[in-house]
């Protein structure tokens, strides 16, 4: 069983799939059902063995806040039906490991009964983190205010981190040794990439370049400005390119960019099932600096160029 929170993006569920595809890889008996929270559902295609429960939606309006992203109720009934979902697939799946991402806690204390709930089963629970969280001193203060320090003290028997301490020193920045002594594991970074993009050899006529913000919810700005960009190099100059606006932009927001990347011949999609494979054949990837966006990138080995969101984590910067 996995738990991912997305409310505004679509990371801790691409992370959360790709860990989930590797898992029924390597054991064809296993079953992995994933509690996903994003208007989208899962947008793109899950191997066999795998499946989603959709929560109701909910968005982030500030640090630890959060509202109904559709439903007319309040912000506490939508939490209590979230959680009470949230329980009743843990006992009906009956998981023997439980993977919660990033939230130890869930939104607003939402998987605190399905913890005490699978520990009194003996369950296996495992708290997966990316290597950035947020600013340090942010998270060590948030952590110890809202008793989740205790939280992953008293229900979890494992923490893995999404990344690679020569890169990033996660345990020791936010002190995770001292919640899980001996139990904290770095699994390097987390991607559906398999390797580095094969270069082609012919030379093409005109550069491509690849745009995309990742889930969509706040990437307008940067696409916009960047369709701006494009517009100004002369078309005999201008390069080829792919718009991905991403599956949650609101729909306002769309038909600007749409009609912007018409005006200039880009390629203007909402979404795209294998970002990656765009980016594999792209000279350029300009994207927002979300953890898969940026080691996809990575991956790939394409040069990129990254803008990251401005708030109200600082992950990203």
């Amino acid at each position: 069983l996995m738990y991912s929170h997305d409310t505004i993006g679509l990371g801790h569920m691409r992370r959360n799939s790709a860990i989930a595809a590797r898992i029924v890889e390597q054991n064809p008996r296993a079953s992995v059902l994933m509690l996903v929270g994003s208007p989208s559902g899962i947008p793109f295609a899950l191997p066999s063995g795998v499946d989603y429960v959709k929560l109701p939606s909910l968005t982030k309006v500030g640090r630890a806040l959060w509202r109904p992203q559709s439903l007319r109720v309040s912000p506490s009934d939508v939490i209590s039906l979230r959680a009470a979902l949230i329980e009743q697939a843990a006992l009906s799946f009956a998981p023997n490991l439980f993977l919660v991402d990033h939230e130890p806690s869930g939104v607003s204390d939402e998987l605190i009964p399905t913890l005490e709930r699978l520990r009194a089963e003996k369950t296996e629970i495992v708290l997966g983190l990316r290597d950035i969280l947020d600013e340090p001193k942010v998270t060590l203060q948030n952590w110890e205010s809202r008793g989740t320090n205790e939280v992953v003290k008293r229900l979890y028997d494992r923490i893995f981190v999404y990344g690679d301490e020569s890169v990033f020193a996660s345990r020791r920045v936010y002190n995770l040794e001292r919640l899980k002594p001996r139990k904290v594991s770095s699994c390097g970074y987390v991607t559906s990439v398999d390797g580095p993009r094969k270069v082609s050899t012919a030379k093409p006529v005109r550069a491509r370049i690849v745009v995309a913000g990742g889930g969509g919810r706040d990437a307008f700005p940067l696409l916009a400005s960047t369709l701006e960009a494009l517009a100004s190099i002369a078309p005999e100059e201008r390069p080829d390119a792919d718009i991905i606006a991403g599956p949650l932009m609101d729909a306002e927001l769309l038909r600007p960019l749409e009609k912007a990347s018409a005006d200039i011949g880009a390629n203007f999609m909402k979404s795209h099932p294998d970002i990656p494979a765009l980016i594999a054949e792209a000279d350029l990837f300009i994207t927002m600096g979300g953890y898969n966006s940026v080691i996809e990138a990575v991956s790939t080995g394409c040069p990129t160029l990254v803008v990251p969101r401005i708030g109200p984590s600082a992950e990203q910067r």
